[in-house]
Parts: C-alpha cells; structure tokens; sequence
C-alpha cells in the first residue's frame, strides 16, 4: 500500500502546480484584457493604443526570439529588434608565464519596437509578461482621435465637392488657366487628407508597443595569451626571470599553506594523540615508582 501512496502525492502535486500555472497566466491575461477591453467597447470612439514594457528576463536572447515569433504568429511587423551587450568589467589575472585568465562581467540587453493587430494586444502583452522575472515599467497608453477622423472626413467631403462644382464652372479660355491650378491644389489637399486618413487607420489598426528587455549580470572566463609577460620578456629578459621566479615561488608557497589547511584533523588527531600518550607516559612512571 505505501507503495502506492507516494506516486499519488506526486501526482496531486505536479497537478495543482499546473493549475497554479494556469491560473496565473489567465490572470496576467485578464489584467491586460482590463486596460484595452474598456476602450475597444467604445464602439463610437476610436483610439491609438501605444504600450512600453521594460523589465528584466533570465535569458534576453531567448526572449527576444519568443517575441518576435509571437508578433510574427499574430499578424504584426516588427520594426525595430536590437541586442546590445554592456561590458561592466573586465580583468586579466596571469597564471602562467604564457597564459592569462580573463574575466568579464556584462550584461545583455534588447530593445525591441511592434506593431501587432489592436485585436491582439492584450493577448501579445500577456506573452510578453510571460517572458518577464521581474516588472519595472508598464505603460497602456490609448489616444482618443474620433474627432480628428471625423474632421478628415469632413474635409475630404468638402474638397470633393468643391472639385465637382469647378469641373461644371464655363468660363473663358483666358482664366482657365487659373481654374486648371485651382483644380490642381484642391486634387493635391484631396491626396494629403487621404493620405492622413490611410495613416490614421493604419495606427487605429495596429497598435504600437516598445519593450525594453534587461538579462542579469552575466560571468564569462578565457584563457587568454599572456602578453604582459610576453612584453616584459622581450624588454628585459633577466628582470622577466625574477619576477617569474616570485610570482612561482609565491604560486608554491600558497600550495603549502593551502595543502596544511587540507591537513588539519591530522593535525589535530596527532595533538590530542600526544596528549593522551604523555598522560599515559606520566600515569605509568607513576605507577613505577610506586611499585618499587
């Protein structure tokens, strides 16, 4: 029976981990859904919804990658996708005449611009939370620009209109000259107001959204060349050999402290072992001289 008992432990555990997964991700979902849900309902209004996130991730690259493909899955563009590396520090400690150890320190970031489906965005968000171990910025943002629609949509009414009425306008061969760069400013407002209209439908469809990507402090060691005792010994090579032999016997020196150190419980074996026997040896001259 006890047999059986801990596989089913196991089980109800790995079990309730995973709808602790799932109720977690739901609820990272949910929370994004809030923010946009609220203006996607406005069905008379339209908005620009623009969104930062910067936070900090266990592998940047690994990340990145997932977002990307998750933009792509999505139906969106990605418009700007950079990984930098910022060297913190950097040292050369030799531990040979020939070989060196270099150690780095850096860190990883990656900045990343979208533009995914406005449909979609709550759900892109919550694949990028997913990436995320710790949350430092996140921004919605969502641009009221219903009146600013309407009023292209005025004005390109209006144009229309006016075209109309000088194509219908008879007058004499002399002004139509005039008439022909009259006709030609209204065609050429008429493009700029479609135009507008074009870009601002394109950016109540796609919303914009820049992520900010930070890994943690990665360590990095090489074997690198010694040039520094290279160097010195094409300067001087005597003065090469001397520092050569002190940084040996000091590398030589440290072993024998290092291997006393490993030694200690034989040496403190041996010195209660010397106790004992000297109280031994003490007890038994006693004893002699007792007995004689």
């Amino acid at each position: 029976m006890k047999k059986f008992i801990f596989p089913i432990l196991l089980a109800i555990g790995l079990i309730s981990c995973e709808q602790k997964r799932f109720k977690d991700s739901t609820l990272d979902e949910s929370i994004e859904s809030i923010a946009i849900e609220s203006t996607l309902k406005q069905t008379n209004k339209q908005f620009i919804h623009k969104s930062h996130i910067d936070g900090e991730v266990k592998d940047v690259l690994k990340s990145t990658l997932n977002i990307e493909k998750s933009v792509i899955d999505l139906g969106g563009y990605i418009t700007t996708s950079k990984i930098n590396s910022e060297l913190k520090s950097k040292t050369i400690e030799p531990i040979s005449a020939d070989s060196a150890k270099e150690i780095k320190i850096f860190k990883t970031v990656a900045e990343i611009h979208v533009n995914v489906p406005q449909i979609y965005l709550s759900q892109f968000l919550a694949n990028v939370n997913a990436e995320i171990e710790y949350l430092n910025t996140r921004v919605i943002e969502a641009t009221d620009i219903t009146y600013q629609g309407q009023e292209l949509s005025l004005d390109e009414k209006r144009l229309i209109q006016t075209q109309k009425k000088l194509d219908t306008v008879n007058i004499p061969n002399k002004n139509k000259q005039r008439l022909i760069k009259q006709q030609d400013h209204i065609q050429y407002n008429l493009d700029h107001t479609k135009l507008a209209q074009a870009i601002l439908s394109d950016k109540i469809k796609f919303s914009t959204v820049s992520i900010n990507l930070i890994g943690k402090d990665t360590f990095q060691e090489n074997i690198v060349p010694n040039t520094d005792h290279y160097q010195l010994y094409n300067n001087n090579h005597l003065f090469y050999r001397l520092k050569t032999a002190f940084v040996s016997g000091w590398i030589i020196l440290q072993t024998i402290i290092v291997t006393l150190c490993y030694l200690w419980p034989i040496v403190i074996l041996a010195l209660i072992g010397f106790i004992i026997y000297k109280k031994y040896k003490n007890k038994l001259e006693k004893v002699n001289k007792m007995s004689k």
